[in-house]
C-alpha cells in the first residue's frame, strides 16, 4: 500500500502460507487519530517474512513456530502515530520475542533506531530483549550514530555464525567505544563477518579491530569499500593484519565495491540458469 492508506487493520490468517511480503510504505496524508492502524499475522506454517511497514501502530505475530527467515523494516513516526514512543518500542520488542526462533534475520536502520531510542530513554522493554536461540545469520543496516548498540544486539544472538554489517550512511568523525563485555557469540561460534561499505574512518577500523581481537573462532572477515578508496586498501589491510587476533585462522579480504557487485550479479545469473534448467 502506498500514499493514501485508509485501512484500519489488516489480519493475515492462513494455515498453508509459506512466504509473506508486506509493504506499507510512506503515508502522505494526515492520520485519522480516532483509531490505530493494526497489522496482525496469524500464519503458523510461515517460513519467510519480509515486512516493510511505516504505517501500522500495532504489530502482532500470533504464531511463528515455523518461521526461518525475517527481513524487517519499520519505525515510529513522531507527530503522526496515536501510540506513544515507549508503547511502540515495547511493541517492537514483543514482536522480536514472537519471532525469536528465526535462523536468518535482517534489521533495517529504522529498526536499530527504535532500539537505540529505547536504550537511551531507558525504557524497561530494552532490558527484555529476547534471545534468538536459533539465529545463525544476522544482517544489520546501521548509521555511524548507532554502532554502539551492536554489542547489545549480538549479546542476544548466542549461536550466531555469520554477521553482516552494512553502513547505511557516510561516516564522518566516527568514534568507536569498545563495550566492557564481549558478546558470547564472538568467543564461541561467530565464523564470518562482512562489513559494507567501509569509508576509511578510524572509528570503523577500531571497530573491526575489536571484532578481530575478540572473535576467537573467526574464519573470514570481508570488507567491501568504494572504488575511490583503493589507495587506502594496503594501509587498512596492514593495520588489521598486525592487530591482535583472537583467531589465527582468520582471513581478511578487502573487495572494491564494483567487484563485489559483479560477483553478486554473476551468482544471481548462475542461480537463475540453474533453476531454469532444473525446471
Amino acid at each position: 500500500m502506498e500514499g493514501r492508506d485508509s485501512r484500519r487493520s489488516v489480519h493475515v490468517c492462513s494455515l498453508s502460507l509459506k512466504r509473506l511480503i508486506i509493504g506499507f510504505v510512506c503515508i502522505f496524508v494526515p492520520y485519522d487519530h480516532s483509531y490505530r492502524k493494526k497489522l496482525t499475522i496469524d500464519t503458523p506454517n510461515l517460513e519467510f517474512l519480509k515486512l516493510v511497514d511505516f504505517a501500522s501502530e500495532e504489530l502482532s505475530m500470533q504464531r511463528a513456530d515455523s518461521l526461518l527467515q525475517a527481513d524487517l523494516c519499520f519505525c515510529y513516526q513522531e507527530d503522526v502515530f496515536n501510540v506513544g514512543i515507549e508503547e511502540y518500542a515495547n511493541m517492537v520488542v514483543q514482536f522480536y520475542r514472537q519471532i525469536s526462533g528465526v535462523k536468518t534475520l535482517s534489521l533495517s536502520n529504522f529498526n536499530i533506531r527504535t532500539l537505540l531510542g529505547a536504550a537511551v530513554s531507558k525504557f524497561p522493554c530494552f532490558g527484555n530483549l529476547p534471545t534468538f536461540r536459533n539465529l545463525i545469520h544476522l544482517e544489520v543496516r546501521v548509521s555511524d550514530d548507532y554502532v554502539w548498540i551492536l554489542p547489545e544486539i549480538l549479546q542476544c544472538s548466542s549461536n550466531l555464525e555469520v554477521f553482516v554489517l552494512i553502513l547505511d550512511e557516510d561516516a564522518y568523525g566516527w568514534n568507536w567505544c569498545a563495550p566492557h563485555s564481549v558478546p558470547q557469540c564472538l568467543s564461541s561460534c561467530l565464523q564470518v563477518i562482512e562489513y559494507k561499505v567501509f569509508q576509511g574512518e578510524s572509528g570503523e577500523t577500531e571497530m573491526l579491530e575489536y571484532f578481530l581481537s575478540n572473535a576467537l573462532v573467526l574464519k573470514k572477515m570481508t570488507i567491501t569499500h568504494p572504488d575511490d578508496l583503493e589507495t587506502l586498501e594496503a594501509d587498512v589491510l596492514k593495520r588489521l593484519s598486525t592487530c591482535p587476533k583472537g583467531s589465527d585462522a582468520c582471513q581478511i579480504v578487502l573487495i572494491p565495491e564494483h567487484k563485489r557487485s559483479f560477483e553478486v550479479a554473476s551468482m544471481r545469473r548462475a542461480s537463475f540458469f540453474s533453476e531454469s534448467f532444473n525446471y
